[in-house]
């Protein structure tokens, strides 16, 4: 994997199966840095703030990422392209984990550029995983099957599912894929649908999330789509 492994109270820096410095913990502040982080994406995000304000914010997250031992800078370096970043947390993370698993790195932004995501020839994307990762099926030889559904909360601000939808069309191309989507928003949906298709390779969800949802009073969170 290519990316950052966590535990309870630091991480590890990897780019394939060599660790890039030393294992780093995540101290007080280094949550507090993370949380702010996070929190100040969420604002930028709510207020429509123009592309400078989350340019900065991702250069601050490089910035803490890269520390003294230059740390992110040498995974670009080393790192196979398309660089696919994953951050893997245990299965019921820390509250210092879960700063991490929190942080906008999809937004990393080089200190003298813009975002590694807009850099075509790395293809960068993000992947958060809790547990142990387990391996999938072997894809075919046939067009990739791809079931997508966006589901648009009545409170919140709505996403840009069409462009969501068009930007998959363009990263695979229209004649090698066969894209389903569900516009229903409603999971029981969704499988009654899967079920119909004898199951899909990919499924595609864009929607809102609850890492502390409770689906009663005083029931205990869990984390929610």
């Amino acid at each position: 994997m290519t990316g950052l492994v966590i535990d309870e109270s630091g991480f590890e820096v990897l780019a394939g199966k060599e660790r890039i410095g030393s294992r780093r913990s995540i101290a007080s502040a280094d949550a507090t840095l993370l949380n702010d982080l996070a929190a100040r994406y969420v604002r930028a995000v709510q207020a429509g703030a123009g592309a400078g304000v989350f340019t900065r914010l991702g250069r601050e997250l490089f910035a803490w990422l890269d520390g003294d031992q230059r740390q992110l800078s040498l995974l670009l370096d080393q790192a196979p392209r398309p660089l696919i970043f994953e951050v893997c947390g245990r299965q019921s993370p820390s509250e210092a984990a879960w700063a991490m698993l929190r942080a906008p790195f999809e937004l990393l932004a080089r200190p003298d550029g813009g975002f590694l995501a807009e850099e075509a020839l790395n293809r960068f994307s993000v992947v958060r995983r809790l547990g142990t990762p387990v391996v999938g099926p072997v894809l075919d030889g046939f067009r990739l099957g791809l079931a997508f559904m966006a589901s648009a909360p009545g409170d919140k601000h709505e996403l840009d599912f069409e462009a969501e939808e068009a930007a998959i069309l363009r990263a695979v191309g229209e004649a090698r894929i066969d894209l389903v989507v569900d516009d229903t928003g409603d999971p029981n949906q969704l499988a009654h649908r899967l079920a119909d298709l004898g199951g899909m390779p990919v499924v595609h969800l864009s929607c809102r999330g609850l890492n502390n949802w409770r689906a009663r009073p005083g029931a205990d969170g869990v984390p929610a789509l």
